[in-house]
């Protein structure tokens, strides 16, 4: 899994929208599609922003890194 699969597993696991990420670490959410898009010829997040996307999402490197987070339980 590529860092933008990994990014957009975890926004989505979190149940966040780009945009809502994107207000979380203070860009676009076009920056936030960049990055979700590396495969696509998308750019990555400098180091900087990939530590507000982790902070955003409500985890650590280690963790965002490792296991794949379940997606979040939808409330009834």
């Amino acid at each position: 899994m590529d860092l933008g699969e990994r990014i957009a597993t975890w926004r989505k696991a979190r149940g966040m929208s780009q945009g809502a990420l994107a207000r979380a670490v203070g860009v676009t959410r076009a920056a936030v599609s960049q990055w979700e898009d590396l495969s696509e010829e998308g750019t990555a997040p400098s180091q900087a922003n990939l530590e507000r996307v982790v902070a955003a999402l409500n985890t650590t490197m280690a963790a965002f890194y490792g296991a794949i987070p379940k997606r979040k339980a939808r409330a009834a």
